[in-house]
């Protein structure tokens, strides 16, 4: 169930949400922003993300240049049409934007007037044609006596971005087809968004308390933390039921992983991505991790497993972004007790401090007291490495993880 709260005109609290990224490049940098919308229970509605676009004309061209934040709108897919769109957006609007379609209301006095300056100036469209030379479509200027506004800004669909146009939307009285993927643009004309959009309040914000906060004084996420989330019961979601063998029914149910057994070396592999239905997106946050004495014990269900205490041999490093991006290796060489950074070709030895990092991709441990492969070797069998000759130690750690039998 979605419960709300309004607190402000503007601001309204939702539990139970999806959380959504949303991207807007310029020259040389991108602005990213972050939401939270409820979650979908049906396909009755869907939440459509909104970019804001001023029209730019020079010469026989047309470009759409982004301003503002983007914004959301609620609608019905395959039955809403361009005009009840267009409210919608107007209406998310109303705290910066001056002008409403609502007769009689005192807020609606600057939009009475300013529908007397279009008619002082015969019609609408010779007044968009004198702005951008620009011409309506005749059905907006049929409706130009019903509206107590003029037209502030047309609409098309876009990609992700709002950098590339899709397809125009068009004013026909027909359902537009709009999905859960669709993305829209707003295109303003130059002189109605220089009149009635109000950018100082549309760039007004509410500062949350933890900005304030110093730095040291935010809970630090460790690896135990994903340990215990990861085996936490977890209620699954009414698009995702399970199937039950026994009423041979989908049912909503809950979801919880144990641990009975586990490897001599163990492997960790990290979440670094986060998906939903609008974006995908690189999670950069550090993790805290142990290198030493990393104590599984307690996780184990099995009371006859041997001590679970792991020290850390190798770490798998992610720089860049889900497109792309370069990988490298942090491990340890155990006779001398340091530290190598394998970087592509090139080995160099390193401070223990570096090791853990907001790159690091996949965490490998080795349990205390286990026979591994290497130490089943005769002595006159065992591979030494040391700073002459790195690739060794690559070998030695890739012949170590065929030991694995079971993985977290």
């Amino acid at each position: 169930m979605l419960h709300c709260s309004r607190l402000l005109p503007w601001e309204v609290v939702v539990k139970h949400v999806d959380e959504v990224v949303l991207r807007m490049q310029f020259s040389g940098y991108t602005k990213k922003f972050r939401y939270e919308v409820p979650e979908r229970h049906s396909d009755d509605t869907i939440n459509v993300p909104v970019y804001l676009r001023e029209k730019k004309y020079g010469g026989y061209s047309t470009t759409s240049n982004l301003f503002g934040t983007p914004l959301f709108v609620n609608v019905t897919p395959d039955s809403t049409t361009y005009q009840e769109l267009y409210d919608a957006v107007l209406h998310k609007m109303r705290r910066y934007v001056t002008v409403f379609q609502q007769n009689g209301n005192p807020e609606a006095q600057d939009a009475k007037k300013s529908d007397d300056e279009v008619e002082n100036n015969d019609t609408q469209e010779e007044k968009l044609e004198d702005m951008n030379d620009i011409s309506l479509d005749d059905s907006n200027e049929g409706k130009s006596s019903e509206k107590a506004v003029p037209t502030l800004f047309t609409m098309c669909t876009v990609n992700s971005y709002g950098s590339s146009d899709i397809d125009s939307l068009k004013d026909d009285g027909k359902a537009l087809r709009i999905s859960g993927r669709s993305y829209v643009a707003v295109d303003w004309y130059p002189k109605m968004r220089a009149k009635y959009y109000d950018q100082s309040k549309a760039e007004e914000t509410k500062q949350h308390e933890s900005v304030d906060r110093k730095v040291a004084e935010r809970k630090t996420i460790t690896l135990y933390d994903c340990i215990n989330l990861f085996l936490n019961k977890e209620k699954l979601s009414a698009d995702d039921p399970w199937y039950c063998p026994s009423c041979k029914e989908h049912r909503q149910a809950t979801k919880k992983f144990d641990l009975w057994s586990l490897p001599k070396m163990l492997i960790i592999h990290l979440k670094r991505f986060s998906y939903n239905r609008f974006w995908r997106d690189k999670l950069d946050i550090k993790v805290d991790f142990p290198l030493t004495n990393f104590d599984m014990s307690k996780y184990v269900m099995n009371e006859g497993h041997p001590p679970a205490i792991y020290d850390l041999h190798a770490v798998s490093n992610h720089f860049g972004g889900l497109g792309g991006g370069h990988y490298t290796a942090f491990c340890k060489n155990p006779n001398k007790d340091q530290w190598y950074n394998f970087d592509d070709s090139s080995v160099s030895s390193m401070v223990e401090d570096r090791v853990v990092s907001s790159s690091a991709y996949l965490l490998c441990y080795t349990r205390r007291g286990a026979n591994t492969r290497q130490d089943d070797l005769g002595d006159e069998q065992r591979m030494e490495y040391d700073d002459e000759s790195p690739s060794s130690a690559h070998e030695s750690t890739i012949a170590g993880t065929e030991d694995v039998n079971d993985m977290v």
